[in-house]
């Protein structure tokens, strides 16, 4: 079912939650003409709306949506109510993004496909998606590259049936090892040029590791058409093919650069500040930041599972 809050009225948002056998849901406000107030009431009976139906038959909410705003009401307050969800797929890496990962994904134990933008990501929150038993597809949109190296360990019950990894971060420092994502047969990334010369060989390890790997696709964006920034992406892709090409599996290795400028997965890098540096890694508030307006500007491709990439 397509769903465009703004070409319906409240009562019919009201009534969306009594869809109860309503599986799939891909919601939009594209055709927004509403004041601000108005807009959040919207949202909010939305949300509401939308909360009922996910502890109903709600398999498949997600959003395609680059002026997606996030609900004003606290997003976990919703959907944290029924533990027996039967969410299947959540798509809203181009909708919003979340601070951290949250809390309350841990909680779908059914779900196998998600999408899902970042702020920053931290080892406990890899820990829990590591958790989730029937994740096949993970596409993770961080948006502050990591300050320390993100290590993917292995164990029985880490990402145990996990198919398709999908990263898109300016600067990501990976490392895979040992048992980590054993069913792992296609690994994405979305990196920036700048970024893959800030870490060079380092920028991925571990990949002899993943001993299911068939497919590696690594989209390098780079900054106009000047001399040096397509330097720094060719140089960046010469360094990855050499480090991936010696994986014994033999992989199909597709590695492109990409402009930017013309991406719908534009890559810039939030900044850092010293209260990120000194911040406990512990859990942070989970409702969405506001990036409504930012989101207009760097959405990517609303696909969690890889399957199209109109964008490149």
């Amino acid at each position: 079912m397509n769903f465009d809050l703004h070409m319906n009225s409240v009562d019919n948002l009201t009534g969306l939650s009594e869809l109860r056998n309503l599986r799939s849901l891909n919601f939009c406000c594209d055709h927004a003409e509403h004041t601000t107030s108005q807009h959040g009431i919207h949202m909010d009976i939305f949300w509401c709306s939308v909360a009922k139906l996910l502890c109903c038959n709600l398999r498949n909410p997600g959003s395609a949506s680059n002026i997606f705003c996030p609900p004003s009401v606290e997003l976990a307050s919703l959907i944290t109510s029924n533990s027996e969800s039967n969410l299947m797929e959540l798509h809203v890496a181009a909708t919003w993004m979340f601070p951290r990962v949250p809390i309350w994904t841990g909680q779908f134990q059914k779900l196998s496909t998600l999408g899902i933008c970042v702020e920053k990501m931290m080892p406990v929150d890899f820990d829990l998606l590591a958790g989730l038993p029937n994740l096949l597809h993970l596409w993770l949109w961080i948006r502050k590259s990591p300050e320390m190296r993100i290590i993917i360990h292995g164990g029985a019950m880490a990402f145990k049936l996990l198919k398709y990894l999908r990263i898109t971060c300016f600067a990501p420092c990976l490392t895979f090892m040992a048992g980590a994502v054993s069913e792992l047969q296609t690994l994405e990334l979305d990196i920036h040029e700048d970024g893959g010369e800030r870490h060079g060989p380092s920028t991925i390890q571990g990949v002899e590791h993943l001993s299911r790997l068939r497919q590696v696709d690594v989209y390098i964006h780079f900054e106009g058409a000047d001399t040096e920034s397509q330097r720094r992406a060719a140089d960046a892709e010469a360094i990855l093919k050499n480090v991936i090409s010696v994986y014994p599996g033999h992989p199909s290795i597709n590695i492109r650069p990409t402009d930017n400028r013309n991406s719908l997965c534009k890559i810039h890098e939030l900044s850092s500040d010293t209260s990120d540096r000194d911040e406990e890694a512990e859990r942070q508030g989970n409702d969405p930041v506001d990036r409504s307006a930012e989101a207009a500007t760097h959405a990517p491709a609303a696909v969690a599972d890889g399957s199209t990439r109109n964008s490149r």
